[in-house]
This record gives C-alpha cells, sequence and structure tokens, in this order.
C-alpha cells in the first residue's frame, strides 16, 4: 500500500473509532458530528478511488512501455536474423563474384545469378516487416480487409488453411481497430512457431453490445499452468485487451488446440 493510501485509510479507520468510541460508553454521537464524519469519509473514500485509478494508469503505461521495449527488442532481433544475414550472404557472394569474373566467366554468371536470388530474398523479408509494422490496407480500407489479405498471406506462406466468419463490425475507434488487428497478428504468428496447426478458424461477431473476437486453431495446445512470464505474445494480447476494457479467455490443454476469445463493448 502507498503511503498516501495510508494515510487515507488511517482517516477512515479514526472516523469509526471514535463512532465506537462513544457506544462503548453508552452515549448517541450528535447528529452534526456524525454528518461531519459522514462527509469526511466519503470524501477519503473518493480520494482513494482517484488515487487507485491514477495508479492503475501509471502502471499501465509502464505495463505499455515495457511492451514497446520488448517489441523493439523483437523486431532487432527479428532484422538481425532475416535481411540483416542475407546481405551480409550478399556481400559475400559479390566479392566472390569479382574474383570468378576474373578467373572464369561461366561460374561468375551463375554467381551473378545467386546474387540476384540474396537480393530479392533480402527485399521480400523487408517489405515483409513493413507489412507487419503498418499494413496500409488497415488504414485505408480497416479491419475487416486488413484481416482478410494478411490471412491470405498467411495461408500461403505457411499452407496452413485459415476459415474467416468475420462480421462487419459496427465503426470502431483507430485505436481499437489496430489493437485488435495486432492481437490478430501475434496469435497468427504464436500459431506459426509454436502449435503445429493445419487449420485456424477467425471469428470476428456482435452480440447485443459486445463484440467477440476469436483465434481457434487446431494444433498441440499448451498447458494454462504453465509460467506465461516469458511469453510475451501472450502478455502483449491480455495488456491489449486491459487498454480497451475488454476481457480475453484461453482455452487450450496439451493435445488440444487452442482458443483465444477477446471479448469487449461495441459502443
Amino acid at each position: 500500500m502507498t503511503t498516501r493510501n495510508s494515510g487515507l485509510e488511517d482517516i477512515l479507520t479514526s472516523c469509526n473509532d471514535i463512532r465506537t468510541c462513544f457506544q462503548s460508553e453508552g452515549r448517541e454521537l450528535p447528529e452534526c458530528m456524525n454528518a461531519h464524519l459522514n462527509r469526511i469519509q466519503a470524501l477519503t473514500r473518493d480520494a482513494l478511488k482517484q488515487i487507485n485509478r491514477e495508479d492503475q494508469r501509471q502502471k499501465l503505461g509502464q505495463h505499455i512501455i515495457d511492451a514497446q521495449e520488448e517489441e523493439r527488442k523483437t523486431i532487432a532481433r527479428e532484422l538481425h536474423d532475416g535481411p540483416a544475414q542475407s546481405v551480409a550472404n550478399l556481400i559475400f557472394h559479390l566479392q566472390l563474384f569479382e574474383q570468378l569474373e576474373i578467373e572464369k566467366r561461366e561460374g561468375a554468371s551463375k554467381e551473378l545469378q545467386r546474387v540476384k536470388e540474396l537480393g530479392n530474398e533480402a527485399l521480400e523479408m523487408l517489405r515483409g516487416f513493413i507489412r507487419e509494422m503498418r499494413p496500409m490496407v488497415l488504414d485505408d480500407l480497416g479491419l475487416v480487409p486488413a484481416i482478410t489479405r494478411h490471412a491470405e498471406r498467411f495461408r500461403k506462406e505457411t499452407g496452413i488453411e485459415i476459415e474467416l466468419r468475420l462480421q462487419d463490425p459496427p465503426v470502431l475507434p483507430r485505436a481499437v481497430e489496430i489493437n485488435l488487428f495486432r492481437i490478430f497478428q501475434e496469435s497468427l504468428r504464436n500459431i506459426r512457431k509454436h502449435s503445429s496447426a493445419c487449420k485456424v478458424v477467425i471469428e470476428l461477431k456482435r452480440v447485443n453490445q459486445m463484440l467477440f473476437f476469436s483465434i481457434i486453431d487446431n494444433g498441440c495446445g499448451f498447458s494454462l499452468d504453465s509460467d506465461f512470464s516469458g511469453h510475451y505474445g501472450l502478455i502483449g494480447i491480455r495488456e491489449r485487451m486491459e487498454l480497451m476494457n475488454g476481457s480475453i479467455r484461453i482455452n487450450t490443454a496439451p493435445g488440444a488446440g487452442c482458443e483465444i476469445i477477446c471479448c469487449f463493448t461495441g459502443d
């Protein structure tokens, strides 16, 4: 408990102590004093609520900063393991090409073709990172078209079947659309890396005033008793739902696939 909270709790306790003291002596608390104590307690409780809200905002802000820093680390690692390695290979083959150009023209021609292939691979990876960072279709056309296009690209790259059950949602704030799309991206990333799934179902539907966004796969699943402290993907999904004042439920078990259900108000 913070020092501020402790002091306010002491005020509430003191008010109750005054009432208890009068009761123990068989005396009735004067009406004006009782009104003042009620007023003091009401103001104190309001102050406590405000402090708790501020503390929650501060904690959430720190979580956001931590998540951003972790995302930067992930990007740096992906760039190092992907395009950076390809560019290093490209340089190596260019140097080899220079040598072969002098010694043997036929070998140089083959090496030049390999250089082209490496250059194209590096370019495609960089374009992939750009799409991951900020898909233009999300800005231009909205959430459902962005999910549809990303899902089709995921299917082509992985061979994993994707079934889309997407209702057009009501007009959503831009921040909500971005958070939902990031949750979708992170879920597919986890499925690609860890699930061994062959099918994924993505569902977006409205029930009364609530929106439900579900990502379901038929992969290997995992134990909910596991320690998630290092699972930044799931932690990030939970934090994004907290930002939208929503909730998340994960249904899974070893060998039973995984179902992630996000729920929030559509208003």
